[in-house]
C-alpha cells in the first residue's frame, strides 16, 4: 500500500494552469457514472440523500477556500520554517509570526501563523506524509466515543491528540495579544479530519471564550459518525469541506461496505460540501441533507486517487520531489522534516517542476 501511494504521487500530477480544474467530461468514467453509481457501494446514497438535516454553518466565499488551500498545502514542504516554497510565498506577506509543531511519534505536523493584516490566527495541518499516517489513515474500524452518541475515527483521534496541547499553547500565546482575531483552521487530506477534529475538542472544551473560529478543509476523510456530523452542523461557523472532482479519500471511510453495514455504521460527512468540477461547473453543494447525492457523489464508485493531489492551481505532488521525503511515504526511514537538509533550490526546484509535469496530459482523464 505504501509503495503505491509513493507511486501515485510520483505519476498522478499535470501541468495545470492557475485554477485549472478537469471537469466530469474529460473523465475516461464519465460514460459509465450512470451504470456504477447505481451499485451504492460505499456512499449510501439513497440514506443520506433522503435524511433531512441542518447546519448552523455558513460558506465563505470562493477567494477565502482558495487563499487558505495555500495553509493546508505549505506543510508538506521542507522549508515551512522559513516559507519560501512556492506557496509559502501566497501568504508570507500576510504572517507576522509562526510556529511549527512536529510529533515525531506519529510523524504529524502543524502549523500556527499570526496575520496582524488579516486579524486572525490560522493552525493548517499536514495530510498524509509517510507509511505510520497510512496506518492512522485506515484504522476506520475502531472508534473513540466522546461525549453523548459522539464517535471519531481512532486513527484521526490519535493524529490530532498527537499535537492539540502544542496547537492550543500556541493559539493561547497569540491570543494573549490579539484576544480578538478569529482562529482559522484548515487542512488537506489526514490534515483535514485533523482540522475538523481540532475544531470539535475546540468548541466542546469552550478552550476560548468567545472565539470566532472558521473551518476549510480539502480532500478530507469522513471523521465520524452521524451525531459527530450533527455537532459540526450546529456550530455557528463559517466552514467548507472542498471536494475535487472524483477524489476517493473524500469516500473514505465508506458509509456502506457493498450497500451493507456489516462491519460498522457510522461514517458521515456534515454539510458545506464545496465541488471543484472544472473550472465552470464549481458549486456550494446544498446545505437540507447530511451528504448532496448530486455532488461528488454522484460519481461513485468511480471515484480516483489523481484528484486527491490538486486543489485549485496547488499540486503537492511536487512537495516529494526531495528524494529522501518520497522515501519516508515507502519506508518511514527518518523524520526528514526535523533531520535532514532539503536539496538546494537549484536541485530541488527542477525535480519538483518534473513531478509537476509527468503524464499532465494523462490526467484530465484519468482523474
Amino acid at each position: 500500500m505504501n509503495l503505491l501511494y509513493a507511486f501515485v504521487t510520483l505519476m498522478a500530477i499535470g501541468a495545470f494552469g492557475v485554477d485549472y480544474t478537469p471537469d466530469l467530461e474529460e473523465y475516461i468514467f464519465n460514460p459509465r457514472l450512470p451504470l456504477l453509481s447505481q451499485l451504492n457501494i460505499i456512499d449510501a446514497i439513497p440514506l443520506t440523500n433522503a435524511t433531512a438535516t441542518s447546519t448552523s454553518n455558513r460558506f465563505p466565499t470562493k477567494e477565502q477556500i482558495i487563499y487558505y488551500n495555500y495553509y493546508a498545502a505549505v506543510n508538506y514542504f521542507y522549508d515551512l520554517q522559513n516559507l519560501t516554497c512556492e506557496y509559502c510565498e501566497k501568504i508570507k506577506p500576510d504572517i507576522a509570526d509562526h510556529k511549527v509543531f512536529y510529533n515525531g511519534t506519529h510523524n504529524t505536523l502543524a502549523m500556527v501563523a499570526l496575520s496582524n493584516t488579516r486579524k486572525e490566527i490560522v493552525v493548517s495541518f499536514r495530510g498524509s506524509a509517510n507509511s505510520w499516517n497510512l496506518v492512522l489513515d485506515f484504522a476506520f474500524l475502531f472508534n473513540v466515543k466522546e461525549r453523548g452518541n459522539i464517535k471519531v475515527h481512532a486513527g484521526f483521534y490519535i493524529a490530532t491528540m498527537s499535537l492539540y496541547e502544542h496547537v492550543v499553547q500556541a493559539i493561547a500565546y497569540y491570543r494573549q495579544d490579539h484576544p480578538n482575531y478569529k482562529i482559522v483552521i484548515t487542512g488537506l487530506s489526514l490534515g483535514g479530519a485533523m482540522a475538523r477534529m481540532t475544531l470539535f475538542f475546540l468548541k466542546d472544551r469552550n478552550q476560548f471564550d468567545n472565539a470566532t473560529y472558521e473551518l476549510y478543509t480539502f480532500g478530507e476523510f469522513r471523521v465520524g459518525n452521524i451525531y459527530f456530523a450533527e455537532y459540526m452542523n450546529s456550530l455557528n461557523i463559517t466552514s467548507v469541506r472542498v471536494v475535487h472532482r472524483a477524489d476517493i479519500i473524500c469516500h473514505l471511510p465508506p458509509v456502506t461496505v457493498l450497500g451493507t453495514n456489516i462491519l460498522y455504521d457510522f461514517y458521515f460527512h456534515p454539510q458545506n460540501e464545496y465541488w471543484i468540477n472544472g473550472s465552470d461547473g464549481q458549486k456550494f453543494c446544498s446545505q437540507n441533507v447530511y451528504e448532496d447525492a448530486s455532488c461528488s457523489n454522484s460519481i461513485g464508485p468511480a471515484y480516483s486517487l489523481v484528484d486527491h493531489f490538486t486543489y485549485f492551481d496547488v499540486n503537492i505532488a511536487g512537495a516529494f520531489a526531495q528524494p529522501l521525503q518520497l522515501a519516508s511515504i515507502a519506508f518511514n526511514i527518518l523524520p526528514v522534516e526535523t533531520s535532514l537538509p532539503p536539496l538546494p533550490k537549484f536541485i530541488g526546484n527542477p525535480l519538483e517542476d518534473l513531478l509537476n509535469t509527468v503524464i499532465g496530459g494523462l490526467v484530465p482523464s484519468l482523474g
